[in-house]
């Protein structure tokens, strides 16, 4: 799953994560974080692996209404 190109000067705050946060909820190709952020597609095989609960550094921006992932960081089961 590639993101869109995203211009992060053009991208509001409230539309913009770049934080260590905790795994929420999860559906087969889906995850949200804690504080509302998402639903964000990834891959099958990410949200089979994942667990709510674990914590992961993200880096998301939302356009039109979509969260989209645009970088992991360190993941802590």
């Amino acid at each position: 799953m590639k993101a869109p190109d995203i211009d992060v000067d053009d991208v509001s705050d409230e539309d913009w994560v770049e934080d260590r946060l905790m795994i929420d909820q999860i559906e087969p190709g889906k995850i949200w974080f804690e504080g509302g952020i998402g639903p964000i597609q990834v891959p099958k095989r990410a949200s089979g692996l994942a667990q709510p609960g674990w914590m992961v550094f993200i880096v998301a921006a939302r356009r039109q209404g979509k969260w989209h992932l645009l970088e992991v960081g360190s993941v802590y089961p």
